[in-house]
């Protein structure tokens, strides 16, 4: 008789603690060009920056996904099918959709105007502006502008650049930035799970991610 075993992987953990590596690629990075200007070594810390942004959204998706593949029997006995149920949240922001499995397996979520809410959306705005980069002039700012107002107040500008410089397209790139970035996707899946009343993933690397500051 012939056994087979199946195996799936996850990629939620997997893709934070590869944001928390690169956020700390770019705090040492920082500390070696402090006192520098804007130069050539900023390639590096724009790929460091960008990478721990674009990997910390991954992370919120995939984490999203594996939530609802691990849970798909329970969405079946709240008013709706588990095909009705994935086909929804497959038109969801990932904001959306982790507000949806509250509401589908009825546990209070924080409003998505809450600060937790507010944090992830600017992350996820400044994933999307990266990721879908629209060219504009100076004088002509719309697509930046919106960007910029979601992350004022939330991190520190560039410490190579002046402080009048926009927060984007490039003023946001700064170590401040990308630990910002893992500690908002860190706090909001632990909030998640402790509302959820589910056995935390995230808890058993809780080591790994206290030295982003």
């Amino acid at each position: 008789m012939e056994c087979s075993a199946s195996v799936r992987h996850n990629f939620s953990i997997l893709h934070l603690l590869s944001a928390a590596k690169f956020s700390q690629q770019l705090r040492e990075l920082e500390q070696i060009h402090t006192g520098e200007t804007w130069g050539p070594f900023c390639e590096e810390i724009i790929s460091c920056a960008s990478a721990t942004v674009m990997l910390a959204v991954a992370a919120l998706e995939a984490y999203a996904n594996e939530f609802f593949k691990d849970r798909t029997q329970l969405f079946s006995g709240v008013g709706t099918s588990a095909d009705d149920a994935r086909n929804k949240y497959r038109r969801l922001s990932p904001l959306e959709r982790y507000k949806y499995a509250s509401e589908l397996l009825e546990f209070e979520f924080p409003a998505l105007g809450s600060p937790h809410c507010q944090q992830i959306k600017a992350l996820v705005e400044l994933r999307n502006g990266l990721t879908h980069f629209k060219p504009e002039w100076e004088t002509e700012r719309v697509t930046h502008v919106k960007v910029e107002e979601l992350l004022r107040g939330k991190i520190e500008r560039s410490p190579f650049l002046p402080q009048t410089e926009p927060l984007f397209p490039l003023g946001w790139v700064s170590h401040n930035c990308a630990a910002w970035a893992v500690r908002s996707t860190v706090r909001f899946i632990l909030e998640f799970e402790r509302l959820a009343g589910i056995e935390s993933r995230l808890a058993t690397f809780a080591d790994r991610f206290s030295g982003i500051g």
